[in-house]
């Protein structure tokens, strides 16, 4: 990044975009070529250059609802329980 030193910060286990795809998705050979893919391919390089992470582990936005919390950890790792399903849909 011209020698600037770039913090990205982001939750690597949320769900993918509604439209379009992540940042981190392969380009084929088979992909079209046009201005939106040229871009798709450049983040993919961006995004393989990273080489170091600092993980957090403690979710201090669900310290409140712990029962909550832990299912929305459950659900990040796709290990919902039954219990789960029927947490979110009493929030619905």
């Amino acid at each position: 990044f011209g020698g600037m030193m770039v913090i990205f910060t982001g939750d690597l286990y949320q769900f993918p975009p509604v439209q379009g795809t992540p940042v981190y998705s392969a380009v084929t050979e088979r992909t079209p070529i046009d201005d939106h893919n040229l871009m798709k391919h450049l983040g993919r390089m961006v995004w393989n250059t990273l080489t170091d992470a600092v993980c957090l582990h403690e979710q201090k936005r669900m310290s409140i609802d712990p029962e909550y919390g832990e299912a929305v950890e459950r659900l990040r790792h796709r290990q919902c329980l039954p219990e789960d399903v029927d947490l979110f849909n009493e929030r619905v």
